[in-house]
């Protein structure tokens, strides 16, 4: 694998030790604009304040980044949404992700603030 080594610092949020997974009977719906269509993505009903900046689609998958409502030192956390096809035009989420404020700014979804981490 080549290594590229460019001007400036490169920035990653990395989950990979501590996930957690289990089943739900709870499923809310989040209502999601993608393109002209409006998608329900189905997830357990406490980590439905969430809103959808960017949605992508691939085979039976909707990919969502985006920010939730709960903050962390003043800025919004972000989250990383993977939905899988259940039937016309509603999904569920197999993979939901939070991840650090800075992520958004990384992206270009959020402001950097003065006291932003680098």
């Amino acid at each position: 694998m080549a290594t590229v080594t460019k001007p400036g610092r490169h920035w990653i949020d990395c989950l990979s030790e501590k996930h957690e997974c289990w089943s739900y009977d709870k499923a809310a719906a989040v209502e999601v604009r993608h393109g002209e269509r409006v998608l329900r993505v189905l997830m357990p009903d406490y980590l439905t304040d969430v809103q959808a900046q960017v949605t992508a689609e691939s085979g039976p998958f909707v990919f969502l980044l985006g920010k939730q409502s709960r903050q962390w030192q003043g800025r919004p956390l972000g989250v990383l949404i993977v939905a899988k096809l259940r039937e016309a035009d509603t999904y569920e989420a197999v993979i939901w992700h939070e991840l650090y404020p800075y992520a958004l700014v990384r992206c270009g979804l959020a402001e950097s603030s003065p006291k932003a981490d680098s």
